[in-house]
């Protein structure tokens, strides 16, 4: 029991240490049943130097097709986001949670129809902006939102 005591209260004060980092974990739920989740330490991220943190959806293969290439047309992938992600901001005292969304307008449809005609036909990546929170750096904050487009998001704040 003696050897025991002294292992249980290291694990306890490791325990204490990693709960004083100024973290922020997100959990986001798409309407298909995807989940989307990550746990940012922020401390030594969150710097004037480095103001951003920016975390992207999935990257998924798209078709995309070229035409003056040395043997004619070649068709090649391209790899794109596709789903929600995240972008954090530090502005003074404050930390900014921006939800994102990325989308693709798909051309795999017509890059597979060229045939005898031949049109230079490229994915493009867009995203939107569909939400913002507000976090206090001092202030410990856990929240469940439903977004307009049916996303569900779990966020958990914890200061240092």
């Amino acid at each position: 029991m003696k050897i025991l005591k002294p292992a249980l209260i290291s694990i306890s004060l490791l325990a204490e240490s990693t709960l004083a980092e100024q973290s922020l974990k997100v959990v986001i739920m798409t309407p298909n049943g995807e989940t989307f989740q990550t746990k940012q330490i922020l401390e030594n991220r969150l710097t004037e130097s480095t103001p951003v943190i920016s975390i992207r959806a999935i990257m998924r293969e798209y078709q995309a097709i070229r035409c003056n290439g040395p043997w004619g047309a070649i068709k090649y992938k391209v790899m794109l986001s596709s789903g929600p992600g995240i972008e954090i901001f530090k502005k003074n005292d404050r930390v900014y949670l921006q939800f994102i969304e990325y989308s693709v307008i798909n051309k795999d449809l017509t890059v597979a129809s060229m045939g005898i005609h031949c049109i230079d036909t490229e994915p493009k990546q867009i995203f939107n902006t569909i939400g913002e929170i507000d976090l206090m750096r001092n202030i410990e904050k856990q929240e469940e939102l439903e977004l307009s487009n049916g996303y569900i998001l779990k966020y958990h704040y914890t200061p240092k």
